[in-house]
């Protein structure tokens, strides 16, 4: 009955809860991403030591473990209940995931970094997204993305230069394609 009531009322999180069950997003935990995952969790590191953390589209927490307990609190949210569910053996008393969209996220808590880990794509209009969240930052706070190269994500990686400061960026190749991480405020 809960499949059904979610397929109707929450299509978007049936799909992804579907493709968590099949395996879908296990290639996210093979040796190729952990480099991505490291230098997008060095980025947050050196720009918000000691944070206060927001993961839009956490997936099952696999960046969380790259971080290696350098923040003050971290807040992973996905869409997936699935995802969700399998990444709570991961909370404490400064960690915690909650399923939501994040196109309809809202919280009242400031964050020192945003971060935007393979899911900003996935938005509507990703620029206004990140301007939506900006409202969630604190005084010094910055948005962290990884974006894969798949041919379009130049476009909106220019869109962001141009709208917000790049502090940093860094690349990463290795055989399943490009990636770039950047922190930006």
């Amino acid at each position: 009955m809960w499949d059904f009531i979610c397929k109707f009322f929450h299509p978007k999180r049936a799909k992804w809860d579907s493709q968590y069950n099949q395996g879908k997003w296990q290639i996210l935990k093979s040796p190729q991403e952990e480099e991505r995952f490291r230098a997008l969790a060095n980025l947050v590191k050196k720009y918000t030591p000691n944070g206060n953390i927001l993961e839009i589209g956490c997936g099952e927490g696999l960046l969380l473990s790259m971080l290696e307990n350098d923040y003050i609190s971290f807040i992973g949210v996905d869409i997936s209940s699935v995802a969700v569910k399998r990444a709570q053996h991961l909370s404490n008393d400064k960690t915690k995931f909650i399923i939501a969209d994040m196109e309809k996220f809202k919280t009242n808590n400031r964050f020192d970094v945003i971060i935007f880990n393979e899911s900003i794509y996935y938005a509507k209009s990703p620029l206004l997204l990140l301007k939506r969240y900006k409202q969630f930052l604190s005084l010094n706070g910055v948005i962290a993305t990884s974006i894969f190269d798949n041919g379009t994500a130049g476009k909106l990686r220019t869109q962001i230069a141009c709208n917000y400061d790049v502090l940093a960026s860094q690349t990463v190749i290795n055989k399943r394609g490009t990636w770039h991480c950047e922190v930006f405020r």
